[in-house]
């Protein structure tokens, strides 16, 4: 299913400005039109009603930028999920930084 020209239109005027996300108006609310905003802007996953972050949804938002995996539900957080967010994270070259993200992200379960 795609977006209607209402939808498109909103998120074309609004998607630029992030916040402007948490106003989104009920009517145009519905999954297909959140997958859309987290592959714009990664950070819509903060905005996302909980019963529309889907797996499809918070991993779009993931692979836009490793970054998102703060906002997914943790019921969504599996070992897959958080090496995908790895894969997507900016890591500087010089330093290896991941800005402090990627410290005790992943538990391997592997035994020391």
């Amino acid at each position: 299913m795609s977006l209607s020209k209402k939808q498109k239109d909103w998120l074309e005027q609004n998607a630029p400005h992030g916040s402007n996300l948490a106003n989104v108006p009920e009517e145009l609310s519905t999954e297909e039109f959140w997958l859309e905003a987290v592959q714009k802007f990664y950070g819509a996953l903060q905005y996302v009603p909980e019963a529309m972050k889907t797996e499809a949804v918070c991993l779009a938002a993931v692979q836009q930028n490793g970054r998102a995996l703060a906002y997914v539900p943790e019921a969504l957080k599996t070992e897959a999920f958080c090496i995908e967010a790895m894969k997507h994270l900016a890591i500087s070259s010089e330093s290896g930084d991941m800005g402090g993200y990627g410290v005790g992200l992943i538990k391997t379960g592997e035994k020391g």
